[in-house]
């Protein structure tokens, strides 16, 4: 399959951000789990990060990858949004729960920035389509 080079420059660009935030995110989570649940960090912990890291980083890539600037914008605010409330739960834990429920808000805000992002990049869409006419 023949690319023209800025296909192929937008490709490698999308890569890039894709894996740097996959890396911050797995680094962020065993640091969290690591240094503020005081916790082991064990292989099947590692797998999992590392599984949701890709995940997280492969739909960076994507919505880069289609130059959707808003929704990569409104879905890494996501994220941050979600390490701050993951950390304010691990630091807050008085009844032993707050590894669960920071994880779950921390999947919360994955989900609320990636949709937030779409529907925001849908509506400028639309914008720019009537806005033609």
């Amino acid at each position: 399959m023949n690319r023209s080079p800025n296909e192929r420059k937008n490709m490698k660009y999308s890569l890039l951000i894709g894996i740097f935030v996959a890396l911050i995110n797995f680094l962020l989570l065993i640091l969290g789990v690591r240094f503020l649940l005081l916790n082991a960090v064990i292989l099947q912990n590692m797998i999992a990060y590392s599984i949701l890291s890709l995940i997280v980083g492969g739909i960076t890539a994507v919505l880069s990858y289609f130059h959707l600037k808003l929704a990569v914008i409104i879905y890494f605010s996501g994220i941050v949004i979600g390490f701050i409330n993951l950390y304010t739960m691990f630091v807050k834990d008085t009844n032993g729960w707050g590894d669960l429920t920071g994880f779950m808000s921390y999947l919360a805000w994955l989900f609320i920035g990636f949709i937030s992002g779409l529907m925001v990049q849908f509506v400028l869409y639309l914008y720019k389509k009537v806005k033609q006419k």
